[in-house]
């Protein structure tokens, strides 16, 4: 196992800002938000199969994911993004394990006008297609 580089105190700062249910440092609980479709490549595959972060952190809004990056940066902790994982390059793999910042609970479709949509960065694409079909039209 690789030596953390989250500690228990930023841990603990971590749920102060997301609750404690929204930063899982289990092993085996992380593994749902690590996978994509690397699996795909036969070279990615074992490039990344190994590879984990040291806590995953599910911020609900748009001030804790701010809160959770300026705490990262601060401490200099490696941060990967993920959405709903369904890149087929290894995107959601941390290279340098750290934070893993689940942002599909930041999902709420902001405004639909005509020929427009603004949604938040977890919203997945069903969703915000739905939205526009609300309106009579339709993403491109």
């Amino acid at each position: 196992m690789l030596e953390l580089k989250v500690s228990p105190a930023i841990i603990d700062e971590l749920s102060a800002i997301v609750e404690p249910a929204n930063v899982i440092f289990d092993e085996d609980a992380q593994r749902r938000f690590l996978n994509d479709f690397h699996w795909y490549s036969p070279l990615l595959a074992d490039a990344l199969s190994e590879l984990s972060a040291d806590a995953v952190v599910r911020p609900g809004s748009l001030a804790e994911l701010e809160q959770v990056v300026t705490l990262a940066v601060r401490q200099r902790i490696a941060m990967t993004f993920r959405g709903a994982g369904t890149g087929n390059y290894g995107q959601s793999r941390p290279l340098e394990g750290g934070l893993l910042v689940d942002v599909r609970r930041i999902n709420t479709v902001v405004s639909v006008t005509t020929g427009h949509i603004t949604v938040e960065c977890g919203t997945v694409m069903e969703d915000a297609e739905a939205a526009a079909n609300a309106t009579g039209q339709e993403l491109r």
